[in-house]
């Protein structure tokens, strides 16, 4: 499997994520290397779906996550979920009330604001 066919279906699934939370009720913000390339248009390499989840919408995210296959655990941060795609996985990664920034250290509250202000 070539890298080029595992960022495809990641892009397949994550439309279809995104999708599937906005019937189900989840407000989800895309953050990582998909939105960076989204922003700036420039191409950044990524294996994984990263997004960001409020806290009320966690039991729902878990149903989610499962109805879309896509086991999900428990983290520090937030859930992950793993999904077989030929030899690899597709991993998404939600952090779930606040986004850590493993570069500096911080951690960021997620707020309404951030999903009010996100851009479709």
């Amino acid at each position: 499997m070539s890298e080029a066919e595992l960022e495809i279906e990641s892009l397949k699934d994550l439309k279809r994520v995104v999708e599937e939370g906005e019937k189900w009720g989840i407000k989800l913000v895309l953050i990582g290397g998909y939105a960076v390339r989204a922003y700036i248009k420039g191409y950044r390499f990524t294996k994984d779906i990263d997004l960001v989840a409020t806290r009320r919408a966690l039991g729902n995210l878990k149903a989610l996550l499962r109805f879309l296959g896509y086991p999900p655990r428990d983290t520090e941060f937030g859930v992950v979920g793993s999904k077989r795609f030929n030899e690899g996985f597709i991993d998404l990664h939600i952090s779930v009330g606040k986004i850590f920034d493993m570069s500096t250290g911080f951690a960021y509250p997620v707020t309404d604001d951030l999903f009010f202000n996100a851009k479709n």
